[in-house]
């Protein structure tokens, strides 16, 4: 079941931007917006496993 709150919660905690502007999820970072990419999912999966151990 999908967790609504959760998954903003979590784009959130992550710097994930979601505006009628953009029709892709967008990464805030140091250097401004950009596209969300698959790799950045995985680097937040890693880094959540990591924290786990």
């Amino acid at each position: 079941m999908f967790n609504r709150e959760l998954f903003y919660a979590l784009c959130d905690k992550y710097g994930v931007e979601f505006n009628d502007q953009y029709d892709k999820p967008m990464l805030k970072t140091e250097d401004g917006l950009r596209e969300l990419v698959e790799q950045d999912v995985k680097d937040i999966f890693s880094k959540r496993q990591k924290a786990e151990q």
